[in-house]
């Protein structure tokens, strides 16, 4: 680092050095830097955010292990409300380099309280979701237990008016209202059920569409 140089500078995005080396998976500038006296503490970003975060975020394991031998706060919450465990873990791919990450995160102490709250949210949004959903298979249960029922006695009615015919013009005319009928029946069943399906299918998604815009709102940039 040349001398007199302020490794503490933020740039247009409110990055400094460090986390720029973090984002990059830069170690070797990173351990030059850190050698040189910049600090792993800093606040960066637009979003309150650190270089751990950062670093967490993208899986930058070797990062991540060097920023935490320097000090860098392991529970800071960026603006988002997210810490850099649970963007590590929510926002990873689940591959090896994330699961290094989280594993360090871990072993140096970091709050899993957080994460846990993360996945409560989600839980919660799933229950309701799930209620959602067997109330809505009760009202389109109950809808073609009605059907069924209305139809059985119409096709009832329909077999009393054939057994009524003195003729076959009768009996053809009978048996013609009678199969238009059930066709209709069938059709606006169908109509039907397929709303009712479709209602609620949409009341259990926005549960889950309410969470999901919550989280989109704060994971939408790397912290």
């Amino acid at each position: 680092m040349p001398q007199g140089a302020n490794p503490g500078l933020l740039d247009n995005q409110r990055y400094d050095a460090v986390t720029i080396a973090a984002v990059r998976d830069d170690v070797p500038t990173l351990q030059a830097l850190l050698a040189g006296g910049a600090s792993a503490k800093l606040v960066t970003s637009l979003y309150d955010g650190t270089a751990l975060i950062a670093a967490a975020h993208l899986g930058h394991d070797g990062v991540v292990h060097e920023l935490i031998r320097a000090g860098a706060p392991l529970d800071h919450v960026n603006n988002l409300g997210w810490t850099a465990l649970i963007e590590a873990v929510v926002l990873g791919d689940g591959g090896p380099r994330h699961t290094k990450t989280v594993r360090a995160l871990v072993e140096a102490g970091a709050d899993t309280l957080g994460l846990s709250e993360e996945a409560a949210h989600n839980l919660r949004a799933a229950a309701q979701s799930g209620t959602a959903l067997a109330r809505g298979l009760q009202e389109v249960s109950r809808e073609v237990v009605d059907r069924s029922q209305k139809r059985l006695q119409r096709n009832l009615d329909g077999l009393q008016a054939l057994a009524r015919c003195r003729s076959m013009t009768d009996f053809v005319e009978v048996q013609s209202s009678l199969l238009r009928d059930n066709l209709e029946q069938t059709v606006e069943n169908s109509r039907r059920l397929a709303e009712l399906t479709l209602q609620m299918t949409e009341a259990a998604s926005r549960t889950v569409t309410v969470q999901a815009d919550k989280t989109a709102e704060r994971v939408c940039c790397v912290a």
